[in-house]
């Protein structure tokens, strides 16, 4: 949490810039966006990139330019990848 704003008492300036703030750092992490085909590469931590389509996430090593991939090399790694789902973390009940 920033310690920029006090919470309890948000001026509707304080609520606009941190709703831009917001929509400004997902708009910096989107690398590539193809609407129709529901594709997006973007920036994850430590250097990686992700590739999603729906359900299907895939993880690029730091190693792979993402700036530099095409729709079709995407596609031909998504294709490569079919199969491979988001990973839902398991919780264990406690007792």
């Amino acid at each position: 949490m920033s310690k920029k704003y006090d919470f309890e008492n948000l001026s509707q300036s304080d609520i606009q810039e941190l709703i831009m703030g917001k929509i400004n750092k997902d708009k910096d992490k989107v690398v590539h966006k193809w609407e129709k085909e529901g594709i997006v590469v973007e920036k994850a931590r430590w250097g990686r990139h992700h590739i999603i389509k729906g359900k299907t996430k895939i993880e690029l090593p730091s190693s792979v330019d993402a700036e530099s991939l095409t729709l079709q090399a995407v596609i031909d790694l998504l294709e490569k990848n079919k199969g491979s789902k988001v990973a839902k973390k398991r919780t264990t009940a406690k007792k």
